[in-house]
């Protein structure tokens, strides 16, 4: 397949809903680089997420250097220049989100964080991995439900990734404390 491998490349447009805004997953990658992705940027209203998941090398985010490695999440939205490049003589594997915002709707905190912030690169939470295999084993094995499951995936992907974008890589491990009488709560 050249040097640039790629697996579980899916397009077609899954949409899924968050806070009353449809998001178009216009393509799901999962890519391995051993060239230079060349710079470039995309249009109003569209989000690249890339999770690298393995390998090493460096991405300029309007035109700032950032090293990557596994576990680094990095987002760029409209008009961000972007290029990656892989160490000299390695690759970089990552799986991508290639998003479009429908709609000119505002959303709530969710969106607004994302239309914020329209580069950022860090460490992603830890379960962005898992989702993002999840993701592509219910794209390839094509099961019953597997796009309604798929949807839910993206969204809980969405989620996280914006999460690691305000709270960082860490996570809340511990359970909050219990309550001692029985109260139910109504799920939303």
């Amino acid at each position: 397949m050249g040097k640039t491998e790629r697996r579980g490349n899916k397009s077609g447009g899954t949409r899924f809903m968050i806070e009353g805004v449809i998001m178009n997953a216009v393509m799901v990658s999962y890519r391995r680089f051993t060239e230079v992705m060349p710079e470039h940027a995309h249009g109003e209203n569209v989000y690249e997420i890339h999770l690298v998941t393995e390998g090493r090398g460096s991405v300029c985010l309007n035109k700032e250097r950032y090293d990557i490695f596994p576990g680094v999440l990095y987002l760029t939205g409209p008009g961000v220049l972007h290029e990656q490049l892989p160490e000299e003589g390695g690759y970089v594997t990552e799986f991508g989100l290639y998003l479009q915002a429908e709609g000119e709707q505002k959303g709530g905190d969710l969106l607004q964080a994302l239309r914020s912030c329209s580069v950022w690169c860090g460490e992603g939470k830890e379960e962005l991995m898992e989702l993002s295999q999840k993701i592509l084993l219910e794209q390839e094995n094509n099961r019953i439900g597997s796009v309604e499951k798929t949807i839910h995936l993206l969204a809980e992907f969405f989620i996280e990734c914006i999460r690691s974008m305000r709270e960082g890589g860490e996570e809340a491990r511990a359970l909050p404390v219990p309550e001692e009488e029985v109260l139910y709560h109504k799920v939303r």
